[in-house]
């Protein structure tokens, strides 16, 4: 954790500008692949991090406040599901995103992206970015960072995630509220 307030802010203006550049490539692949999924990993996280660009390639427990949360699936489940996943993305974004299936798409795969956790680490960046890229091409502006919007609400975040198996409308509305403060709709001219 950044205690220093200044450092806190680079910090963040950092992981905001990954996040932008992340977004620029979305924006120019024709398509997503997991090889488009890596290269954002890539640019998301620091390029410090061991794990950088690669899918996990073992066991993890996802951890809250020191307290184990879930076992995602296995490191090769979790490269099968990330792959299932891709498909309906590249399914939904060939038919067209529309306002309405863009929010329905986006609130998907940001669970399903950070449930099947394909990564060490960087699962919720990948995800958001993801998320975003799908309102955008659906309509939506960027008006802030998701994933300032998350951190700032991390216990929300967490429950609301936890709680999807057990009452998807409790994910939804995190996700609705998410995009009503961090996206706008934008009118078609």
């Amino acid at each position: 954790m950044i205690g220093n307030p200044v450092q806190l802010r680079w910090h963040r203006a950092r992981q905001h500008a990954a996040f932008l550049e992340g977004l620029r490539l979305l924006n120019h692949a024709p398509e997503l692949t997991m090889e488009v999924l890596l290269a954002l990993h890539t640019i998301l996280l620091p390029p410090s991090h061991p794990d950088r660009g690669r899918f996990r390639d073992g066991p993890i427990k996802v951890r809250f406040n020191g307290v184990a949360r879930w076992e995602p699936p296995s490191a090769t489940d979790a490269h099968a599901l990330t792959e299932q996943t891709i498909g309906w993305i590249n399914a939904a974004v060939s038919e067209g995103l529309r306002p309405e299936t863009a929010r329905t798409s986006a609130a998907r795969a940001l669970f399903e992206i950070t449930d099947i956790h394909p990564f060490s680490d960087g699962n919720g960046r990948v995800a958001r970015s993801i998320a975003s890229w799908l309102l955008i091409r659906g309509g939506y502006a960027l008006l802030m960072d998701p994933g300032v919007y998350c951190h700032d609400r991390r216990d929300g975040y967490y429950r609301a995630l936890d709680s999807n198996n057990l009452d998807p409308g409790v994910w939804r509305g995190f996700f609705d509220e998410l995009v009503g403060y961090c996206f706008r709709r934008v009118e078609a001219t």
